[in-house]
């Protein structure tokens, strides 16, 4: 409690002290034009306009640069993006300081934002059903999963990336807990006319010790009417390549992925008055074995998995955004409907099962007793989302953004655990004879939320230099989640061997008192507040302080029920998981320098995270209320553009995460808590950096030098809430280098990626209701079952035209 006293009160003190560098800060000002007057806003405008080093993002639906806000915001252009390659949700994590991610392949990683962290163990992630902690919007679009995995789409023709961290309650809602990421696609020009904006892009690229991986993309527009009507399409095609060997079966490279994507973009603005944009995008996905690669003593570099099967995983989604707006003068009223679907088939191999159900101990020890038992698991969500918008722009001193919305998300998640000559294994004292069966594992979950809320923020300009800000949302979230069906494996007596017994876990649950239908309601005022001041015409200092939420739900039954051992206690304890929430303060400074060339970012925050909720393994993964965690971070961001030639940046995030007391999560195996005070919460390094530097030479009138440098450092961190020693993960530093030409119409650019060949464990976990064990020292530890690890140094080339 004093730690968080005192990090509270740096936090406000930091605030105080930015406040009384105002003075100082002014001095160095540029002599533009007072603050606030016509002149001054000429100036920014045309500044804006000219200097590519400000990002214009709509963080608060309103058109203006990163810089101009007072929140901590990390812009990504459509430059960046292109040249730096950044391809999947990895890459902008290594790009992005505070935000990391738990990767363990295309479309499953997991991010987490300054410390907050869903604290899930990996695979485990994907049976459980909470809401995300990380908002995250395409085109407006919710697209944000209920497990751990993240959708990858694919960043060809995408218009800027945003981040914004820490919670933002107000404008993204409930589920922007750790904060909310932005993609935004790129829209037709009404200006242009006939087809134009055409760009064919097409990469091959070569992994170490991998496959070849190919990349075709391209994009269009076509003005329809001329400054009307206007439609942009695009596609991207990608083959991933593989680069784990799977030498049971003989097989090597087999972990590829296959990616696909379409999307069509119609903007219009038939009136002066009234505009419209509207988005559909398609994609499907297939990937094999994800990233997944043997676990310790193993070395990450070995790139094997002794799996005898090659699970593979299909994702396939679609999206259509609607936007419609009317601008009446003081207030653009704007409506904006969103469908978002997406099913996740997904297969998880016997060698995996072994850290997921005690039925695993009958083939822990030779996974290849069983070696065509599969996990399949099918996720299908469906989401619509409709919301009015209301944003203000009065000449008076107060200005406000508001609205109204509502969202409902149908999902159904099936599970099937299909062991071929399971049941000669089984026990004689069935309930029903017919449940000797080869299918351990037979369930059904519908999860229905429905969700109403309404928000405004209020901007109040004191002066010409001091704004106010203060809001809130208001929201009530209704889940129901039904057990149609949960068939479950069982050992008759103690170990976890067998003899086993396969029964109706809902109706045994029915019979004891539980609901196999439960719902849960989260009925909460969401505020934030903020001051923002104008130390000078180039210095922004401010200060905020904000709230955030997220919902509770309830437990597979089934493993529920494996996890208790039959302990009513213990049942009652994992069924259902509450909600939890983080207060959190942010302090910072934001200038301008050098006309616009240096630009230098400082913040520091810290936030409260009240009963988080964590997922882990006791025989099957359940998901229960942890111990508070304290959040301490300072963020520092640079960017100089120091000749017309050379640019460079330096991000560097430092974050000190601790839970605030003991808790015993694995129940049966332990008797003292194994998750201690002072424990880190997952995938929450202590320092991050990011670093680069970039060129641009050119070598006539038409063609130029373009090329760069780019390094991440990622601290270590640990894969378990416990901190057990074995999942420790050690750093992971990246380099990247590039270089090319670039033509009028034309660029050709050779890179390489993880130059020095890093390869590293991103992910270790296993089962510690069945591995775990105490150290000589009275700690605490587990064998580790499951692993993953990042691609190796891979060496690509990228040709793309434009017309």
């Amino acid at each position: 409690m004093k730690n968080a006293c005192a990090r509270t009160a740096f936090v406000l003190k930091a605030s105080v002290c930015a406040f009384a560098l105002a003075g100082a800060s002014a001095a160095y000002a540029q002599d533009l034009a007072p603050a606030g007057s016509d002149d001054q806003a000429d100036n920014e405008v045309a500044e804006d306009e000219t200097n590519e080093n400000l990002v214009v993002v709509t963080a608060r639906f309103r058109e203006e640069t990163s810089q101009d806000i007072g929140a901590s915001i990390a812009a990504l252009d459509a430059s960046v993006i292109e040249e730096e390659g950044i391809t999947d949700f990895q890459s902008i994590a290594n790009r992005i300081v505070g935000l990391d991610s738990i990767d363990r392949g295309p479309n499953q990683n997991d991010p987490s934002l300054r410390g907050v962290s869903n604290n899930t163990i990996s695979i485990s992630a994907d049976t459980g059903r909470y809401s995300p902690l990380i908002s995250q919007f395409f085109d407006d679009i919710p697209v944000s999963a209920a497990t751990g995995s993240q959708k990858d789409f694919a960043m060809f023709d995408i218009e800027r990336i945003e981040v914004l961290r820490g919670p933002q309650p107000t404008l993204f809602g409930e589920g922007a807990v750790g904060g909310a990421i932005r993609f935004v696609s790129r829209s037709p020009d009404l200006g242009a006319t006939g087809i134009n904006d055409i760009v064919l892009q097409s990469e091959i690229s070569d992994t170490k010790d991998g496959s070849l991986a190919y990349r075709f993309s391209g994009a269009a527009s076509a003005t329809l009417v001329p400054d009307e009507l206007a439609v942009r399409t695009s596609f991207s095609y990608r083959d991933g390549g593989g680069f784990i060997d799977y030498p049971v079966l003989g097989l090597t490279d087999a972990n590829d992925f296959e990616q696909f994507s379409g999307r069509i973009v119609i903007v219009g603005e038939p009136t002066d008055r009234f505009s419209f944009r509207i988005v559909g995008m398609y994609g499907e996905d297939e990937s094999f074995g994800a990233n997944i690669a043997a676990p310790p003593p193993a070395s990450p570099k070995d790139l094997v998995f002794n799996s005898a099967v090659l699970p593979p995983t299909t994702d396939t989604y679609g999206m259509l955004s609607v936007n419609l707006a009317y601008d009446f003068g003081p207030i653009t009223v704007t409506s904006i409907s969103s469908y978002y679907n997406r099913d996740f088939d997904s297969t998880v191999a016997a060698d995996v099962l072994a850290q997921l159900f005690s039925v695993s101990a009958s083939f822990g020890a030779d996974p290849f007793l069983f070696p065509t038992a599969l996990t399949l698991q099918a996720i299908e969500d469906e989401l619509f989302s409709q919301e009015f918008r209301f944003v203000s722009d009065f000449d008076g001193p107060l200005n406000f953004v508001a609205g109204l919305n509502y969202q409902s998300v149908d999902s159904t998640a099936e599970t099937l655990v299909d062991i071929p000559g399971f049941a000669a294994v089984t026990g004689p004292l069935f309930i029903n004879p017919a449940d000797a069966t080869d299918e351990v594992v037979a369930a059904i979950n519908t999860f229905e939320t429905e969700q109403w809320s309404a928000f405004a923020e209020f901007t109040f300009s004191v002066s010409d230099r001091l704004r106010l800000i203060g809001g809130a949302r208001y929201l009530r979230e209704e889940i129901v989640s039904t057990f149609v069906q949960e068939r479950s494996v069982f050992p008759i007596t103690p170990p976890l061997f067998p003899p086993y017994i396969v029964n109706d876990t809902g109706d045994l649950l029915e019979l004891a008192g539980v609901n196999v239908s439960q719902a849960f309601v989260l009925d909460k005022l969401l505020p934030r507040a903020a001051i923002e001041f104008d130390a000078s015409d180039d210095v922004l200092l401010y200060a905020s302080v904000a709230t955030g939420a997220r919902n509770g739900n309830i437990n597979s039954l089934g493993n529920a029920l494996l996890a208790s051992s039959g302990d009513p206690a213990l049942l009652n304890q994992f069924t259902t998981f509450n909600e939890d929430e983080i207060l959190s303060f942010e302090a910072g400074m934001k200038s301008t320098w050098l006309n616009n060339d240096l630009i230098v970012n400082v913040s520091a925050f810290h936030s409260t995270y009240k009963d988080p909720q964590i997922t882990f393994i006791i025989n099957s993964g359940v998901t229960g209320n942890g111990p508070d965690i304290d959040i301490f971070g300072v963020e520092f961001e640079s960017f100089w553009q120091i000749t017309d030639i050379f640019s460079a940046y330096v991000n560097a995030s430092y974050q000190d995460a601790a839970f605030q007391g003991d808790q015993l999560l694995t129940a049966g195996i332990f008797t003292e808590p194994d998750l201690r005070e002072g424990n880190r919460p997952i995938n929450v390094p202590e320092w991050s950096v990011a670093a680069g530097a970039d060129f641009d030479v050119p070598l006539s009138d038409t063609i130029a030098l373009k090329g760069g440098v780019s390094y991440s450092h990622t601290g270590s961190r640990f894969s378990t809430p416990q901190n057990f020693v074995s999942t420790e993960l050690a750093p992971l530093d990246i380099f990247n280098i590039r270089l090319g030409f670039e033509g009028e119409w034309w660029s050709l650019q050779a890179y390489v990626r993880n130059l020095t060949n890093d390869v590293e464990f991103v992910t270790l976990f296993g089962n510690e209701g069945q591995s775990g064990f105490r150290t000589p020292d009275g700690g605490f530890d587990l064998v580790v079952t499951d692993a993953a690890v990042n691609r190796p140094r891979t060496i690509g080339l990228v040709g793309t035209l434009k017309f």
